[in-house]
């Protein structure tokens, strides 16, 4: 069918809604949003043309997976009825040729976001099940910006390259995934845009902001442009459908901005803050240096205290993954006792063989056959459960098994040295022997209703939804551990990263290959809320995660551990913690310490522990030298305000506030403590925040400084200046406001434009109407 041509807004019949910033105008015959006028401005979205586009249309596309069929808009037969408008809120059927649903829509504005939401259903109890993908679109403007909270996300958009960033769905690995499902389009010069966010309280499977030119080929040119082909931004929700009788709902939210991403960010953190910010505030107790390790970390309580260690993952406690208490055992083996006998007979074995020969030998027999490997390197076991342990060939069967009563005491004894304890504790990870005799029905399945495998050698995947049996198991075990062990602070929790579709169950909202089936991220949801609100928040227990693939999972999460190497994971990772605490957790040792402590300092965070070239006294003084900047940063919270801040070339800065202070986390990767340079001319920070007339004082610290020291800053109206004379590595820069006067900063900015090649903006204007 030839694609439709947009009637001019003078000819249909508008409907609008409206709020204080805007007012979204839709088309009643088609449904179509016509329009969104940013009342400040006085500039419409949908009229932001360049060159000769024919338009945009707010629209809807879904694909029918099972009859492999596009229902688009813009493209295909349909009717609207019962269109009507009550208040803020505009409401419409959409009903397709030949199409076997039919679709409610709701357009609602409320004072900061807009919502649009899609219902689907059968049209009678005939039609076959089928999976369902959502597509929602927006218009793409060639010379705005694109925001999107991963490492790759930052761009001015062309209006041809194409682009995706992934939720939920990904690749694990692509510096476009994104945990916060939001992207951002702005104009910095006519100080206007918008963004698409996914309910962050929603239980959307898989989502992808994306514009997919390989589909649509718009080209710049001379040649007449079809609507279809247009650049849009498409925000696609996917794995859902139709079930039985259920009705499939999914939908978007919307929010309009000045012209940065900064501002937008704020808006979404203040509608959900409830998952931003930690649920138990013992987390902040103990903000220091991480390290995972073991019980026997009692035994090395000055290392402690040499590198101000402070958040201890206690890991290894347990004999093998899902059972992390041992109920009704005094003693049990190590874990990494089993698993060096995996790695000792070259990973070969499955994990029955495993348990059977620690079934049917005893404790001399396993001593005997594991005594050479234990007194070696222990090759692919994790090295941080073997902190401390005996390196000798002289070990005995006690150092093969835990005792309940050797573990009180070490908890003890670290908990009366000022450290916090967080019990290693794994929702989805889960020993195959055990759980198959004991949990059989929260086992995950593939698609062919095989068993589904785990990130981790040996295990299952690990369906812990309260309504089945490991979920119960897990409620119970968590009681048991607390009352167990008074002296710990909360849980670490592992593996926060599954997102992989379970066949064995249904969560009632996924659908994959027209079956009903389980978002394995939902699994932590009713998990969490059950522990922590019944179990942990009587006692003030913090908890802290790993990998997480949703915002919405970590509602109950107090801090995050950044595990992982270099921009890609920092990208990825990061936005999690805008006001969490964050305990920075490189995963190899590729790069020196100073490399990776300062970046701890550019996220506002604290480091984990480690030895360059094992060197104590080395690493020591390192840490020494970098502790006062890290502790700089308490409760900070990302800087929402818009463009706020410039730093010297080849640098990078972060900008928090911490009370009602601002604090900046500068560095520069390309240089260190010990080199030797010379300034030209003195580096400077600049600064342009809200505050800025209330700014008295500006202190700055670098490594080796005990304190922070005042230093003289220059402020013009709009900016503050802020000299860096011994800046080389790192710095910290605090501005201390100190009055409210409400006075505003000069409407000036930081000025960055697009990069024609010295041509002129007409490459995207009507060339014939200059």
């Amino acid at each position: 069918m030839t694609s439709i041509k947009l009637a001019p807004l003078s000819k249909i019949k508008q409907i609008s809604i409206e709020n204080k910033n805007v007012s979204i105008g839709v088309d009643q015959k088609t449904g179509f949003i016509r329009s969104i006028q940013f009342k400040k401005q006085k500039i419409d979205l949908f009229q932001q043309i360049k060159q000769d586009i024919p338009g945009y249309a707010g629209a809807l596309r879904i694909y029918d997976e099972l009859d492999e069929k596009w229902y688009s808009s813009l493209n295909d037969v349909f009717t609207i009825k019962n269109f009507r408008k009550n208040k803020n809120q505009i409401t419409f059927e959409q009903i397709f040729k030949g199409c076997p649903f039919k679709l409610k829509i709701k357009l609602q504005l409320d004072k900061e976001f807009f919502h649009w939401e899609v219902n689907a259903n059968k049209n009678n109890k005939n039609v076959a099940n089928r999976s369902l993908r959502v597509i929602f679109d927006m218009p793409l403007i060639a010379g705005w910006n694109i925001w999107a909270p991963c490492h790759e996300g930052d761009f001015t958009f062309d209006g041809m390259t194409s682009f995706d960033f992934n939720h939920i769905q990904v690749p694990y690995v692509s510096p476009k995934d994104i945990i916060l499902p939001m992207v951002t389009h702005y104009d910095k010069n006519q100080d206007i845009g918008f963004s698409i966010v996914e309910p962050i309280d929603a239980r959307t499977p898989a989502s992808r902001f994306q514009f997919n030119n390989s589909e649509k080929n718009y080209n710049w040119g001379s040649m007449e442009k079809d609507l279809r082909s247009v650049p849009t931004l498409e925000t696609m929700n996917f794995y859902i459908g139709l079930v039985d009788n259920r009705e499939m709902k999914t939908k978007i939210n919307m929010l309009f901005h000045e012209g940065d991403w900064r501002p937008a960010l704020g808006q979404v953190f203040n509608k959900w803050k409830e998952f931003f910010i930690p649920y138990c505030d013992t987390i902040y107790k103990y903000e220091g240096v991480f390290t995972c390790e073991g019980v026997q970390t009692a035994n090395d309580i000055k290392r402690c205290k040499d590198f101000n260690i402070k958040t201890l993952e206690i890991h290894g406690h347990f004999e093998h993954y899902s059972d992390y208490f041992q109920d009704g055992k005094d003693q049990w083996y190590k874990l990494q006792i089993k698993e060096g006998y995996y790695h000792k007979n070259g990973k070969k074995q499955t994990g029955k063989e495993i348990q059977d020969f620690f079934d049917t030998h005893t404790a001399d027999e396993i001593l005997d056959e594991m005594k050479d490997f234990l007194a070696g390197p222990n090759k692919g076991i994790d090295q941080n459960l073997l902190a401390g342990e005996k390196k000798s060939a002289k070990l005995t069967t006690d150092d093969l098994i835990h005792k309940r009563k050797d573990i009180k005491k070490a908890l003890k004894k670290l908990s009366d040295s000022g450290i916090g304890l967080y019990w290693y504790f794994n929702y989805t990870d889960g020993f195959r022997p055990i759980v198959e005799k004991k949990f059989q029905n929260s086992i995950a399945k593939n698609e062919d209703g095989s068993d589904q495998a785990s990130g981790w050698h040996s295990c299952h995947n690990m369906n812990v939804d309260p309504k089945f049996s490991f979920g119960k198991f897990t409620i119970e075990s968590a009681k048991k551990i607390f009352k167990e062990y008074p002296y710990l602070n909360g849980f670490f929790l592992d593996c926060f990263r599954h997102f992989e579709i379970d066949f064995g169950h249904d969560d009632g909202v996924t659908v994959v290959h027209n079956k009903p089936a389980y978002s394995m991220n939902f699994s932590y949801d009713a998990i969490e809320k059950e522990i922590k609100t019944k179990i942990m928040k009587k006692r003030k227990l913090a908890s802290f995660a790993n990998k997480p693939q949703s915002i919405r999972s970590l509602r109950y999460v107090d801090g995050v551990l950044l595990e992982g190497d270099g921009n890609v994971a920092e990208g990825k990772y990061f936005w999690t913690c805008i006001a969490k605490p964050l305990f920075f957790m490189w995963t190899s040792n590729k790069k020196e310490n100073e490399f990776n402590l300062k970046r701890s300092v550019l996220y506002g965070s604290f480091p984990k522990f480690a030895l360059d070239n094992n060197d104590y006294k080395a690493s020591k003084k390192l840490y020494d030298d970098f502790m006062p900047l890290f502790k700089q940063f308490p409760r900070r919270v990302f800087c929402f305000e818009a463009d706020p801040v410039r730093v010297p070339n080849s640098s990078r800065a972060m900008l928090f506030t911490v009370g009602k202070n601002y604090v900046a986390g500068v560095i520069n990767e390309n240089i260190n403590m010990n080199d030797k340079i010379i300034y030209g001319k003195t580096p400077y920070a600049t600064f342009r925040v809200k505050k800025a007339h209330d700014i008295t004082k500006v202190t700055i610290i670098y490594p080796g400084d005990k304190k922070p020291a005042k230093t003289k800053f220059k402020f013009d109206g709009t900016f503050i200046y802020v000299p860096m004379k011994d800046y080389k590595n790192c710095a910290v820069i605090k501005l201390h406001v100190t009055k409210k006067s409400g006075k505003k900063i000069g409407t000036q900015k930081f000025t960055e434009g697009v990069d024609f090649c010295g041509d002129p903006e007409s490459s995207y204007d009507a060339t014939n109407k200059r």
